[in-house]
């Protein structure tokens, strides 16, 4: 069964899902796709697409950001 995963401008499908993703924001600060929360909503596109988790490191910043399918979805369930 394939996942769906949509981008930003993007639309693809993934047959395999991977279990783990790391995102890396560059040190462009020209690009539309280098923007910490353009970078937030692919990692959550992952996960929603059947990534088990991720991190997004956040170079510029020095900071990294944790993303896990069961946290999503529990947070999701609050809301």
């Amino acid at each position: 069964m394939a996942s769906s995963l949509t981008l930003p401008g993007k639309a693809f499908d993934i047959p395999h899902p991977p279990n783990f993703i790391v995102e890396v924001l560059s040190y462009n600060p020209h690009s539309q796709n280098n923007r910490l929360d353009f970078q937030q909503v692919k990692m959550i596109d992952w996960i929603m697409a059947g990534v088990e988790s991720g991190i997004l490191n956040d170079g510029p910043d020095r900071n990294i950001h944790l993303y896990c399918r069961t946290n999503l979805l529990n947070e999701a369930e609050v809301h």
